[in-house]
């Protein structure tokens, strides 16, 4: 219920406190202007979150789907990463890439990452 006074609503607050028991006991939220916005974001967050809790099976659905049709494309085709990760390495050489580059480019496929010149020496150093 809206009471568009702010004296208003604290009067009915600090001074009759039955009639707030009584809108509490009727699902009744009673709000002035100030906290009419407070009101009506926490209730739609509530009524999403009631949604989003309905629908999470459907998501555990699918994710367990996602997770068996994964598995089963692994283990029927093991060679498959070791294939992904060649037609990669033609491709970049189809791409014409300067060597350096095909060299970042393996190091990065075989996570072969090494520490710069720079901080190699400052380490040496140490």
């Amino acid at each position: 219920m809206f009471v568009p006074a702010e004296a208003v609503f604290a009067e009915i607050h600090a001074y009759h406190p039955e009639v707030v028991e009584y809108a509490q006991a009727k699902r009744v939220w009673i709000v002035s202007p100030t906290t009419l916005m407070v009101v009506v974001n926490t209730a739609r967050a509530v009524l999403k979150d009631v949604e989003t809790r309905k629908q999470i099976h459907v998501t555990m659905t699918r994710w367990a789907s996602w997770r068996r049709t994964s598995a089963a494309s692994t283990s029927a085709w093991p060679g498959l990463p070791r294939r992904t990760s060649a037609m990669a390495h033609e491709d970049a050489q189809e791409a014409d890439l300067r060597p350096q580059d095909q060299r970042a480019l393996y190091q990065i496929e075989h996570a072969q990452l090494t520490r710069s010149k720079h901080r190699s020496r400052s380490s040496a150093s140490d």
